[in-house]
């Protein structure tokens, strides 16, 4: 039989959607364990301090209702805690190298840098004039944010084991899906609840990376405005669509759906359009093959839209494509699960 591994609980948060996955290694096989989503009930006006105790609660009680195996938990920051920063640097050593992300880190956060934790991931060799330099993501987070998101776990009751950021989990997620045969080059379109993280990576790199300040939220809110309703049932009309392969002209909700996101929807377009335009620029001769929608707004008509908007073939990502036993409630909108799962995937 085939030694089992079981991994720390994969946990992402997404504005007030909590998802936790864990998984079990089976030799060379993936299953799913368990796997829980839920709200954090909270109002509008709520305090930071009130905003961690309620998500502490909703963690502790989503764990008691479900067979997670142990503690330990495997989380990730995203848009709210990570300034992220593409920059152009002479080629350097390692050692060296590091120095000038710390000297670029000092001039451009929005807070100082001895209060800073700082990384960076290396994209590849450009060619700026005569010149040869080096294409580096600059990533960076405030150390009180990180105690701060420390202290919510701990306070659930659970054992941090890593904090990762959300497009590595991505990556480490959707490439268990691909194919010998796949396309190298993709962009990667997460849509989230308040924010959209656009990832370009080949096999083996990313070589962009960028937060778009806009979501699920900001399309609920142009509903609501347009058709002048509360933005529950603003949400809950735009979910109505959410899951069907294709928009029907005919159906008067999708019409009006539509209409009412359609700047927000066109805003975002544009700004990936300027994205891909900077990276066809910045590495010659290296085309995008594809484009991939994953994230917990990520619907099917979505595809045909910015296959179109940005003339490039798009499919949905799906992970769970990437595991066996996979519960049928987990089937419906299968791209919620892409970050908890690469969470997972970090330990194992």
């Amino acid at each position: 039989m085939a030694k089992q591994h079981v991994s720390p609980i994969g946990f992402h948060l997404d504005q007030r959607t909590v998802t936790l996955v864990q998984l079990i290694r089976k030799g060379d096989s993936l299953e799913i364990h368990d796997l829980a989503q839920g709200e954090v009930p909270l109002p509008n006006d709520a305090t930071p301090v009130a905003e961690d105790a309620a998500l502490a609660s909703t963690l502790k009680s989503l764990i008691a209702e479900h067979r997670f195996r142990g503690r330990n938990v495997v989380s990730c920051l995203g848009s709210r805690e990570l300034f992220v920063q593409n920059v152009r640097l002479p080629k350097a050593a390692a050692d060296e190298l590091e120095k000038m992300v710390l000297w670029e880190a000092a001039e451009r956060l929005p807070y100082p840098l001895d209060e800073a934790e700082v990384r960076h991931l290396t994209a590849g060799e450009v060619r700026q004039d005569a010149n040869v330099k080096q294409e580096v993501i600059l990533l960076a987070s405030q150390q009180q944010a990180l105690k701060r998101h420390i202290a919510v776990l701990e306070a659930a009751g659970l054992t941090p084991q890593a904090i990762d950021v959300e497009p590595c989990a991505l990556l480490r997620s959707l490439r268990r899906t691909d194919s010998v045969a796949d396309e190298p080059r993709k962009a990667y379109i997460h849509l989230g609840a308040k924010s959209t993280g656009l990832i370009i990576a080949d096999t083996r790199d990313i070589l962009f990376l960028k937060y778009i300040h806009t979501g699920g939220q900001n399309w609920d809110e142009a509903i609501a405005r347009h058709m002048d309703l509360p933005i529950a049932d603003a949400a809950k009309m735009r979910e109505l669509i959410a899951a069907t392969p294709a928009l029907n002209d005919q159906n008067e909700i999708h019409r009006t759906v539509v209409e009412a996101i359609r700047e927000p929807l066109e805003g975002l377009g544009s700004e990936i359009e300027l994205c891909l335009r900077y990276y066809k620029v910045t590495f010659r001769g290296s085309p995008l093959d594809k484009v991939v929608l994953t994230g917990s707004q990520a619907a099917p008509w979505l595809t045909d839209f910015f296959g179109k908007r940005l003339s490039l073939p798009c499919e949905l990502g799906n992970p769970l494509l990437a595991v066996q036993q996979v519960p049928a409630t987990a089937l419906d909108r299968p791209g919620r699960w892409t970050l908890a799962m690469g969470l997972c995937l970090k330990a194992i």
